[in-house]
């Protein structure tokens, strides 16, 4: 009698973009929804292959119903919600360590440190928390390339705000992922406002041994990891 076989850590597909009908299953939203002048648009890149996630973030929106001050701009997308006959539809990363991105920074140069990674489980007690990393660009000249952020270092917030892990026993639930999103946020005139543009062409999940064994940027993760931009690999003799 064999035994049980073991959780596959195969690289794990999640979301492509590559064509009309992929990219369908992505949402777009800005602070255009509440009185904000932000624009976004998502849409299929004939030129360069995968979508594109296009438009201007602006700086700032007066706040809502008798409130002081401003808030800062905003625009996003995330894939949608999966609802089925039976439940709804969730993937489970829980046998891999990092999101990977197929992702190209474009845009006014401005807007390229402004980018949010956002996943969102079903263990959320309210419908505005979200696990959030910040996306870098390891080589940053408008080419392809594949970043990898740890599952680990991503933080719960709600609303924009870190949620206050009293008892330190709040982890990400990789066995439940709802939805996965890239947000860009616009604090002042001077830090991420302009013209954006995001290429994506695939979100999945891999393990350390995946990034090992190919070509890219095998240090991106661990460099976010720290909160640092990620930098060139010494080649291994």
């Amino acid at each position: 009698m064999s035994g049980a076989s073991e959780p596959s850590r195969a690289s794990k597909h999640l979301y492509g973009l590559r064509t009309r009908s992929e990219i369908a299953q992505f949402t777009i939203g800005s602070d255009a929804d509440i009185g904000g002048s932000s624009t976004v648009n998502l849409q299929l890149d004939e030129e360069r292959g995968g979508a594109k996630f296009w438009g201007t973030i602006a700086a700032s929106i007066r706040r809502s119903k008798g409130g002081e001050g401003s808030l800062g701009g905003y625009v996003g997308m995330r894939s949608k919600r999966r609802p089925t006959l039976f439940g709804e539809m969730l993937s489970d990363i829980s046998n891999h360590e990092f999101l990977a991105l197929r992702v190209r920074a474009a845009g006014d140069e401005n807007t390229r440190n402004s980018y949010f990674v956002n996943l969102q489980t079903d263990q959320v007690a309210q419908s505005t928390e979200i696990w959030q990393h910040r996306l870098f660009f390891p080589k940053g000249d408008g080419s392809w390339e594949d970043v990898f952020i740890p599952f680990s270092k991503f933080i719960c917030t709600n609303a924009g705000n870190v949620v206050n892990d009293m008892g330190g026993q709040m982890e990400l639930q990789k066995d439940r992922l709802r939805t996965v999103g890239i947000s860009l946020l616009a604090d002042s005139p001077l830090q991420g406002t302009g013209n954006f543009e995001l290429g994506l062409e695939e979100i999945w999940a891999v393990n350390w041994e995946d990034i090992k064994a190919s070509d890219q940027i095998v240090t991106a993760g661990a460099s976010i990891a720290n909160g640092k931009e990620p930098s060139l690999p010494e080649k291994s003799p």
